[in-house]
């Protein structure tokens, strides 16, 4: 969390605060369903973080990798409705791109929750 205050760029503070989530989120795989829901909190708290920072300065970039690792969370602990929610909200906002794996990675999440 240090690091992510000390950084001057947005996006990349976003950036850090989603791998400090995406951290938590496998820590909470690898620990068992006992200590699981406080590293799931965690987890979720770093992500939120990053998807605010990012829709704070318009980085959609940020936002929708932050959003497939809230999705994943939300999937693992049986809340796909909301999962199913954001996804579709960034997916619709995503910038129609070639090639690029953050598009595909969003409709791979899409398809997988509908």
């Amino acid at each position: 969390m240090a690091v992510a205050q000390r950084l001057s760029e947005v996006q990349f503070k976003s950036e850090v605060w989603c791998e400090l989530g995406e951290i938590s989120f496998a820590q909470s795989r690898a620990v068992g369903a006992v200590d699981a829901s406080g590293e799931v909190r965690k987890a979720e708290y770093f992500l939120e973080h990053a998807i605010t920072l990012a829709r704070a300065q318009k980085a959609i970039l940020a936002e929708a990798r932050a959003a497939i690792v809230v999705a994943r969370v939300q999937i693992t602990t049986d809340r796909r409705a909301q999962a199913l929610s954001l996804i579709s909200e960034i997916h619709r906002r995503f910038p129609p791109t070639e090639n690029s794996a953050d598009m595909d990675d969003l409709e791979a999440l899409l398809h997988e929750l509908r």
